[in-house]
């Protein structure tokens, strides 16, 4: 009788400790890698500051959008640490106008580079649909460049603020190694905020 409880209870050792090791020297999860493609939405509308400065002429307004790409790096089992860029056209105008039969015009648009290191935490690990949440900070340089016929070249002044984001999303699971990650998060740059909508396409490398 004895024997038996002994061989049960090493048996049980045994296997307990082997589902440790197994776990222990179980694969890492994959480093992801991405790029998106999205809207902004929420920011100052351009057409209005020209209006109120120079009357009904022919203004025309820039299409507002988001590129970029990033990487994370898992440091636990639903925690990763991630770093991120990304480049929004925020805005921008078309001005033209004439004057006794002189056309004049002149151009502007408003760009933001954004370099952002962040946290991502998974809610739910398991099936298809992973979602998520995010935050972080970072910094964000904006650029504004001046078209005119007046002056051969553009003119570019750009200013640098600190900035922040925090969001979320769902990543959903395209073959072994491919996602596509829908996200929305909210940006505040200096006293200035906004809201980003985009998809992204990402590739996992590793087990």
């Amino acid at each position: 009788m004895r024997r038996t409880v002994l061989a049960a209870i090493v048996t049980i050792v045994f296997l307990a400790g082997g589902g440790v090791a197994g776990a222990q020297s179980a694969p890492h999860p994959a480093v992801d890698v991405w790029g998106h493609f999205g809207g902004l939405f929420g920011l100052p509308d351009f057409t209005d500051v020209m209006y109120d400065a120079l009357g009904s002429y022919n203004v025309k307004t820039g299409i507002k959008y988001a590129l970029g790409g990033g990487v994370a790096v898992p440091v636990a089992r639903k925690f990763a640490v991630v770093g991120e860029f990304d480049l929004n056209r925020i805005g921008g105008w078309d001005f033209s106008m004439r004057s006794g039969g002189v056309t004049a015009a002149m151009g502007m648009k408003f760009t933001t580079l954004n370099l952002l290191g962040g946290v991502r935490f998974t809610l739910i690990e398991s099936g298809v649909f992973k979602p998520y949440v995010s935050g972080g900070a970072g910094v964000s340089r904006l650029t504004a460049t001046v078209t005119t016929a007046a002056v051969p070249a553009d003119i570019g002044v750009s200013q640098s603020d600190a900035a922040y984001y925090f969001g979320g999303g769902v990543s959903i699971r395209a073959g072994r190694q491919f996602s596509i990650v829908p996200d929305v998060r909210f940006y505040q740059v200096g006293s200035d905020n906004y809201y980003r909508a985009s998809v992204a396409f990402g590739v996992g490398f590793g087990a």
